[in-house]
C-alpha cells in the first residue's frame, strides 16, 4: 500500500499510470479522474497527464512546477491559476 503523504505525483502515459513516490515508480492502470477523486485536497492536477503533491512543490514558474526531488512538471495553462490559487491556500494551512 503506497501512503499518499509519499507521492511526489502521478503520471499518465497511454493507458498506464505511475505514481512516483522517494526513489520508486509504480505502475498501475487507474484514470487520473480517479486518483483525483481519492486523494487528498494536496493533490492536485496541473497537466493533462500529471497530479502533483502540493507537499513537494518547490517553485512554480509559468508552463512548470519543480518539486523537491528535483524534477521539473509542466503546468497546462488550464490549471495555472487553479494550482496557484490551492497553493497558498495549502501554504497558509500550514502556518
Amino acid at each position: 500500500m503506497i501512503q499518499q503523504r509519499g507521492i511526489y505525483y502521478i503520471e499518465r502515459i497511454d493507458r498506464k499510470t505511475y505514481i512516483y513516490v522517494e526513489g520508486e515508480k509504480y505502475e498501475t492502470y487507474g484514470s487520473l479522474s480517479s486518483y483525483i477523486k481519492e486523494l487528498s485536497e494536496d493533490f492536485v492536477r496541473c497537466y493533462g497527464g500529471y497530479i502533483v503533491n502540493l507537499r513537494y512543490v518547490d517553485v512554480i514558474e509559468k508552463g512548470s512546477v519543480i518539486l523537491s526531488n528535483k524534477v521539473r512538471i509542466p503546468v497546462g495553462g488550464t490549471y495555472q491559476d487553479n494550482l496557484m490559487k490551492l497553493y497558498m491556500r495549502f501554504l497558509a494551512k500550514r502556518m
